[in-house]
């Protein structure tokens, strides 16, 4: 197993990927907000004739994409957000061509395969009363899908210490 701190350069891409390539399990870290941005931001240290072929070699070596965000939460710690993309055949398909709305999609509806999408986690933590939702629409990377899921999913000012509903 190797832990790489962070993937920022094109040495380090390349020595993680022949690691997993060699049957050795990497874990590497990258600052990026969600699961499909860290893969775009790998494919971006290449050249743009070299992406293609790289494509190919980063998504037949991932397993999985965790993408986590630390959030205060009502009683004043923190507590951890985490977006799931597994690389499931279909994703892989998805993620492959390039279709990251599809790869979103797939994120969204894979609960059953262990993915999830941001927002969900989002809305799931303020139903429970565990963050704000004035911290969660700082978090969520659309805020007006968060405030439909909340809404949707039946938002209780009784199960949060915050008793406004979400801020338009």
């Amino acid at each position: 197993m190797i832990l790489i701190g962070e993937m920022r350069d094109r040495v380090t891409v390349d020595t993680a990927l022949k690691a997993a390539q060699t049957g050795h399990l990497v874990l590497g870290t990258l600052h990026t907000r969600n699961a499909i941005n860290a893969l775009n931001r790998l494919l971006n240290i290449y050249n743009p004739d070299e992406q293609p072929a790289m494509r190919v070699q980063i998504m037949e070596s991932l397993l999985a994409v965790l993408a986590q965000l630390l959030i205060p939460t009502t009683d004043g710690r923190r507590t951890a957000a985490h977006e799931i993309l597994i690389n499931t055949p279909a994703m892989q398909d998805y993620l492959m061509k390039g279709n990251d709305t599809e790869a979103f999609q797939l994120m969204e509806t894979g609960a059953n395969e262990g993915m999830q999408v941001m927002n969900q986690v989002l809305c799931d933590l303020v139903l429970l009363g565990k963050i704000s939702p004035d911290e969660a629409v700082k978090a969520s990377p659309d805020a007006g899908d968060l405030r439909r899921r909340v809404r949707n999913e039946g938002f209780d000012p009784s199960r949060s210490s915050n008793r406004e509903f979400m801020p338009q």
